[in-house]
């Protein structure tokens, strides 16, 4: 039997490996960015004490927090004084073991966390028996907020999901749905989308946070509609209007966003939100609307207005048949959406004239005062195509005889002319 040579074998499995390389990069690639540990997360998470029931602390518990949506369970122990801290946790429900040597697991079910670094309390009391039997307890809907002092509103997936949203002009251009809009749900904020104020604070002050990385802006800061991520993306949020962490420098209120997750289960949907004049009444007065010179009422049409917000989200596990299978472990979720707008433009604007395009502004009445540019109080013999004005009682030619410049000063429009010291001098006439 012959051996094949070495530079046989790696001619033979050199273009084998590529090929392989080539097809599974953007797998592994996905696989990487895809764990739940490796994004940056806000710190919200779940902190307690545990005791037996005489009250005395319990130290070396083991304390586990599970996902209830993602399955996804991290761990804890609890210290020398009997406490433990989990953080890194997105927002949702989670259930809660601790676990001892000679007490029953305590099981504490839907423990609510919330968005923007809030820490739920989840304190037990182990009773004295095997570890193989359990305590339930359901945990109250309400958790105090035991670590920091601050005070704060959390705008819930199900108020961001079912609540109507604005589609169109929000104050700052035609859009399609902003997050930031429910801003003003939460106590204390005041203003609009592009300038707001979070408990008194004042205007472009407040920080804005997506998934525990602030978003630093040179200027106006707190506007956010240039930077709003797709509407549902967002899955809730937090406002926190005083006393917050130093984590959040020196602004006057916070806007922490957490952005939505892929669960265990696949699941996705596709929108699209219609304004079309279509379907508008035209109102009492629509726009245009005139009255005639017989003083009869002449109602304009139904105002042109059509636009499109549309989109579509879907996440879940990310699983490979025979390969892998990221129930539990990893996840994906991707949103995107687009807004259209197709609307007659009815301002009313004001262009240049042909002569104005040759220089010649002697049509031009400047602010109704009854005098034109290009007329002199004493003298009207002007070169063809030039422009004039007058600066105290004399006539300046704008360039020498040469055709006007786009910007001519008349009288009117000038005071008198002063200097700290010597004397004013007109320029020389022409």
């Amino acid at each position: 039997m012959q051996t094949p040579s070495v530079p046989a074998v790696v001619r033979h499995i050199l273009p084998t490996f590529y090929n392989w390389l080539l097809t599974s990069a953007p797998v592994l690639l996905l696989l990487v960015v895809a764990i739940p540990r490796v994004h940056g997360q806000t710190v919200s998470g779940i902190v307690g004490t545990v005791t037996d029931p005489s009250g005395a602390v319990v130290s070396n518990a083991s304390v586990t927090a599970t996902n209830n949506a993602t399955g996804v369970t991290t761990r804890a122990t609890t210290t020398s004084d009997g406490t433990y801290t989990i953080t890194d946790l997105i927002p949702g429900t989670y259930t809660v073991k601790v676990q001892k040597e000679g007490f029953k697991a305590g099981v504490y079910e839907n423990v609510v966390v919330e968005a923007g670094g809030k820490k739920s309390s989840v304190d037990a009391v182990l009773s004295t028996g095997s570890i193989s039997e359990s305590v339930e307890v359901t945990a109250q809907a309400i958790t105090l907020e035991t670590e920091q002092p601050e005070l704060g509103t959390t705008i819930e997936n199900k108020v961001v999901a079912e609540l109507p949203n604005r589609v169109g002009d929000n104050g700052v251009g035609p859009r399609g749905r902003q997050i930031d809009n429910f801003l003003f749900l939460a106590p204390g904020v005041q203003g609009n989308a592009f300038s707001h104020r979070i408990n008194g604070g004042v205007d472009f002050e407040n920080e804005v946070v997506f998934n525990g990385v602030s978003a630093v802006q040179s200027e106006t800061k707190g506007f956010q509609s240039n930077i709003n991520p797709p509407f549902e993306m967002v899955n809730e949020f937090r406002v926190l209007s005083s006393v917050f962490s130093a984590q959040y420098g020196l602004a006057q209120g916070v806007a922490s966003y957490q952005f939505a997750s892929g669960t265990n289960a696949l699941h996705g949907d596709a929108f699209e939100i219609l304004r079309n004049d279509m379907f508008d009444a035209a109102g009492a007065f629509p726009d245009g609307s005139t009255i005639d010179s017989n003083g009869v009422f002449q109602k304009a049409p139904t105002p042109v207005d059509k636009e499109h917000n549309y989109g579509f989200s879907v996440g879940g596990p990310v699983f490979i048949p025979k390969l892998y299978d990221g129930r539990n472990k990893t996840f994906f979720y991707v949103s995107s959406e687009w807004y259209r707008l197709n609307q007659t433009d009815t301002a009313t604007m004001t262009v240049p004239t042909p002569a104005m395009k040759q220089g010649d502004f002697s049509g031009v009445n400047p602010g109704n005062s009854g005098q034109t540019i290009g007329r002199s109080n004493t003298d009207t013999k002007h070169s063809a195509g030039t422009a004039w004005s007058e600066v105290n009682g004399r006539r300046i030619n704008s360039r020498g005889g040469d055709r006007a410049r786009p910007s001519i000063l008349p009288k009117t429009s000038l005071g008198t002319p002063t200097l700290s010291s010597g004397t004013a001098r007109p320029p020389s006439a022409t």
